[in-house]
């Protein structure tokens, strides 16, 4: 019985598709499963940032920098996400990381038909992808929103070239839609980020590598360049626009981090960081052998004969540069250049399986499905073995300050002035607090001042202190809400609004907070006790006369020394006693008080210091108060 040939081919047809997808499928499982903590990020200092400029600039600028490249606009398409992602959900992260997290999604998609354009199957431009599926050195790129800039620089460069491939592979001329297009996607890349200009540049590499040695070849040079002059010359136009008009009259491009150095050296040393990472560090790259690497990989694709693994070569080279050439970034910018690494290593994996195959005289299709394999379970295995895990949300400064106050103080009068006496965010931070507060209560007239920040952050010089809100750090990343009629005093003595003292306190007990004015090492814990710094200073109100001060304390095995470390006990500046810490476990001491050293119309400070302080870390430690109270002597 004759053997029906086309059915079979039908047969091993469909089943080389279902293959292929399912292939397809597990990838994008295997990025799934290292990336979807991302979904329930909150804001880093950078979204928070980003959020503020999206959240005041001129949006009618911002629109009509998404068409016209001289307009000085930083990364308008991103910057348009976050302020689209703010005006419908405020300041709230959930549905900006639910959407920059499906950009993702849509760029192994689009990654999928980049490699398409370059490779002779589907399984081919699998392996492709599986080189740079996920990768350990990028967790910051998964985690943190505001890398939206380089997922959309992904998108349309992906997008552009895979297009532009293909419209000249089919051999037809760019027509005006066409050629809009492609402009298009030229011109997203550029609002994306300012390394968004290599893409004219990767369109006339491919026309350089793909299509003009064949238009030599046939003498038809003078039909080529008609075919593609008119778009080129247009992009390079848009490019020289872009670069001078909007690059160099963008005051965040044109300073610190993002000023370039135009040197061959430089970009070498930087290049070669990039492929440290890449290579986990496994193997540590110098610029001289950077370069050898790179010379290395371009012979290797000539004695191949593979334009497609040179172009991968050419793209991570072009694309890596505008970042090679200013201060080296973490690993989230080689998301791009890995497009162009996994075009080389998907190629050169897939050709070694063909000519393997040849050489066995069997299908190459098996081969390549065991590459495709054996380069994912490589990836996955690499990956996972130097992944760093998503930052824990609860020492989020931005997280800790906005909870607290959307619960606590849901509405605040228009316009208050806010003041914090000390906080959680660094001295030298970009403004992270201001910004966080604003966007919080959606009040830009909103005055939030530091008394530790910055010079400009600080309230202005010789002015009274006039605040409707002041607050003060409290244990686990809170704050309190301090006294406003003196504020100058309440910063002092940290004086709560909505909380009194009395003659005695014990540290086990929730109000001990009102009691603290400085060197306490607190937190929400229950415990009976609280270390001390070198110097700790309580306050109460005390009855003006003769008293006894009592303190319960512990002193742990650590703080044990010879000689014996020193605690003095003063009231209001004045020594009421010395206690030697020579004796391990809890001691209760006693002092008399002379009526004298007592505040009659205030606060009396009780001050315990350390003459030579235990020290771990950079931490000094002094001992462990349990109770301190003063009781009248009798």
């Amino acid at each position: 019985m004759p053997v029906d040939r086309s059915s079979t081919a039908a047969g091993q047809f469909k089943l080389s598709i279902l293959i292929e997808r399912l292939a397809f499928a597990a990838l994008i499982a295997l990025f799934i499963a290292f990336t979807w903590p991302s979904l329930n990020g909150f804001y880093t200092p950078d979204d928070v940032l980003v959020t503020y400029w999206a959240w005041t600039w001129d949006h009618a600028e911002m629109l009509k920098a998404l068409f016209i490249p001289w307009i000085p606009m930083f990364r308008p398409l991103g910057e348009a996400v976050y302020l689209l992602a703010y005006s419908v959900f405020g300041f709230n992260p959930a549905g900006l990381y639910v959407f920059t997290w499906l950009i993702f999604i849509v760029n192994l998609f689009a990654a999928r038909k980049f490699f398409r354009q370059f490779v002779s199957s589907n399984l081919e431009a699998l392996i492709c992808l599986a080189v740079i599926i996920v990768h350990g050195a990028l967790t910051e790129l998964y985690f943190d929103a505001a890398t939206i800039f380089d997922r959309l620089w992904f998108t349309f460069t992906a997008i552009g070239v895979a297009a532009y491939a293909r419209l000249r592979r089919q051999g037809t001329g760019i027509g005006l839609l066409q050629g809009s297009l492609i402009w298009g996607c030229c011109m997203m890349a550029m609002n994306s980020k300012e390394s968004g200009v290599t893409l004219p540049f990767l369109l006339a590499l491919y026309e350089l590598i793909f299509v003009l040695p064949d238009a030599l070849k046939k003498s038809t040079l003078a039909q080529w360049a008609r075919s593609v002059g008119p778009l080129f010359a247009i992009l390079i136009v848009t490019s020289l626009l872009f670069v001078f008009g909007r690059v160099n009259r963008t005051s965040v491009l044109i300073e610190g981090d993002y000023k370039a150095i135009a040197s061959l050296g430089y970009w070498l040393k930087n290049v070669a960081g990039y492929l440290t990472m890449t290579a986990y560090g496994s193997v540590k790259f110098g610029a001289a052998p950077a370069a050898i690497l790179l010379l290395i990989f371009a012979l290797l694709s000539w004695l191949l004969r593979s334009r497609a693994m040179f172009f991968g070569l050419i793209l991570f080279v072009v694309t890596i540069t505008p970042v090679a050439l200013v201060r080296a970034r973490p690993g989230y910018i080689l998301y791009v250049p890995g497009l162009g690494l996994g075009l080389y290593f998907g190629v050169l994996a897939a050709t070694a399986g063909r000519k393997l195959a040849s050489m066995l005289r069997m299908s190459a299709y098996p081969l390549e499905l065991v590459a495709l394999i054996a380069m994912a379970s490589a990836t996955g295995w690499a990956c996972a073995a130097h992944w760093t895990p998503k930052p824990d949300e609860r020492t989020s400064l931005n997280m800790q300050i906005a909870r607290q106050f959307r619960e606590e103080y849901p509405d605040l009068k228009p316009g208050s002035r806010v003041l914090f006496a000390d906080d959680y965010f660094p001295p030298d931070d970009s403004w992270g607090l201001y910004q966080t507060l604003k966007l919080l209560y959606r009040d830009d007239k909103l005055e939030v001042r530091r008394l530790h920040g910055s010079p400009e952050q600080q309230p202005e010089k010789g002015l009274p202190l006039t605040f409707d809100y002041v607050f003060s750090k409290a244990p686990g990343g809170r704050y309190e809400e301090l006294d406003n009629k003196d504020i100058e005093r309440s910063s002092r003595l940290h004086i709560l609004r909505y909380a009194s003292v009395g003659s005695e306190m014990s540290f086990g007990s929730i109000d001990h907070f009102g009691y603290v004015v400085s060197g306490i090492i607190d937190n929400n814990s229950h415990d009976p006790g609280r270390w001390t710094e070198q110097k700790a200073i309580l306050k109460f109100h005390v009855w003006p006369m003769d008293a006894i001060l009592s303190s319960d304390m512990f002193i742990p095995k650590g703080v044990i020394a010879t000689p014996p470390r020193n605690l003095s006990v003063l009231v209001n500046g004045t020594q009421v006693g010395v206690v030697p810490l020579s004796r391990e476990g809890g001691q209760q001491i006693r002092f008399p008080v002379r009526s004298s050293l007592v505040t009659k119309d205030g606060f009396t400070l009780v001050e315990f210091a350390v003459d030579r302080p235990y020290r771990e870390g950079n931490q000094d430690y002094g001992v462990i108060l349990v109770h301190v109270g003063f009781e009248p002597k009798l």
